[in-house]
């Protein structure tokens, strides 16, 4: 073994086997060290590694327990708490949030609604129900207290159900027709074609959005053509 040196800061040109401790001036070597400067190898760190958690250091005060229930799936509320949601793939960021009165925005929360959202999909939300009982109801609504209590309130250029319609009441917000002329006229573009109404045909005034009839506005008409039908026949009682 060539070995050069002055007994302080000695060079060896191979390896080196101590059959007892192998004190240096910086600590000494130990297979498992128990004094502040002991020394030792890359093994005993990576095998340590395994044993050690973040709770172990002084810069927390949370125990073990609780750092390990962030991390294993579990029920966090008291440990953890965020006012907003991001995607999986962090595109939006957020896309749940909620703001200081406690209102929620899928993404941003408005400060008048307790529960919003917007975006630029078809469907804005989709309410799927399969029970089993007597009445299954999809979206069930209750508003009260105010002067004007609305249910469903809708600004939407077109209310499209596929169903069927069932209320108590309606509540007529449609234009009234010009004239009896006009009122006429409409009536007169109502035509079937193959077992269906011909929207072509259809009046503008009875029109409602690309496909559909305005009932409202069809009942409008069909109220001043009854009233001037029932002026003729009075007139023709007199005669």
């Amino acid at each position: 073994m060539a070995h050069r040196g002055d007994g302080l800061n000695d060079i060896f040109d191979n390896d080196v086997t101590v059959k007892k401790k192998l004190i240096t001036i910086e600590g000494t070597i130990h297979t498992t060290p128990t004094a502040d400067l002991d020394i030792v190898n890359k093994k005993y760190v990576d095998d340590e590694q395994g044993n050690h958690n973040i709770a172990d250091h002084s810069d927390t005060t949370a125990t073990g327990t609780e750092l390990n229930t962030l991390t294993d799936n579990s029920m966090a509320d008291t440990l953890h708490r965020h006012s907003e949601l991001s995607a999986s793939d962090g595109t939006p960021d957020a896309c749940l949030s909620v703001n200081s009165n406690g209102n929620v925005g899928i993404p941003v929360a408005r400060t008048d609604a307790q529960l919003t959202v917007s975006g630029t999909e078809t469907f804005g939300i989709i309410v799927i129900m399969t029970g089993t009982g007597t009445n299954n109801y999809a979206y069930y609504v209750e508003a009260s207290g105010a002067t004007n209590n609305y249910g469903i309130y809708s600004n939407a250029t077109l209310n499209y159900f596929t169903g069927n319609v069932s209320a108590l009441s309606f509540t007529d917000r449609t234009p009234y027709p010009k004239n009896l002329e006009v009122c006429y006229d409409a009536l007169n573009s109502v035509e079937g074609k193959k077992g269906k109404l011909d929207k072509e045909k259809l009046h503008k005034i009875l029109k409602s959005g690309e496909d559909g009839r305005d009932l409202s506005m069809t009942v409008s008409v069909l109220l001043e053509i009854v009233k001037d039908l029932k002026k003729e026949i009075e007139l023709l009682k007199q005669s």
